[in-house]
């Protein structure tokens, strides 16, 4: 017969405790969250006719793009710990989801397949999109939030070009 050192007491603590650290975990993750979620409006866009044009993006779907007035959706899935990003515009939606410091295979907005990864340092998530295929472009996308606007610089690796997008807090 096996003889148990703990008492029932002792068993009911461990597991008490551990469920208020994994409820603290959560807490701290919900807070963490909170101060991104929401829906911003973009107020502003430098070079990012340039930005898309180096991509290989036709002029068309750039026209396009750069007269659209994008809605950026920031959530956040508390159960998976999985973020999502997305853009909407009257034509197209696209939406980025990601859990922080794991790679994932994507199809970028202009349809490059790239394997991407999120970090995040402070308030901004840098987007690293590496391309798959050999002579496509690899990107770079950092998504600062400052009080009530996302300013996310948009760059191509090997390339000076900056872009940069600024989208405000819909009240």
């Amino acid at each position: 017969a096996v003889v148990s050192t703990q008492s029932t007491g002792t068993v009911a603590k461990r597991s008490l405790i551990r469920t208020h650290l994994n409820f603290l975990h959560l807490s701290k993750l919900i807070k963490m969250a909170d101060k991104y979620l929401g829906k911003y409006d973009r107020v502003s866009a430098d070079k990012y006719d340039e930005f898309l044009k180096e991509l290989g993006v036709n002029m068309l779907l750039r026209k396009a793009a750069t007269a659209s007035s994008p809605v950026f959706e920031v959530t956040y899935d508390t159960d998976s710990e999985t973020w999502s990003f997305k853009t909407s515009t009257m034509l197209k939606s696209m939406e980025l989801k990601f859990k922080l410091n794991e790679e994932f295979d994507e199809k970028s907005p202009d349809g490059r397949d790239v394997k991407a990864k999120v970090t995040k340092e402070g308030d901004s998530f840098i987007s690293i999109q590496n391309a798959v295929k050999e002579g496509e472009k690899s990107t770079k996308i950092v998504r600062e939030f400052k009080g009530d606007e996302v300013i996310q610089t948009s760059t191509i690796v090997g390339c000076d070009l900056v872009c940069t997008q600024v989208f405000k807090k819909q009240a």
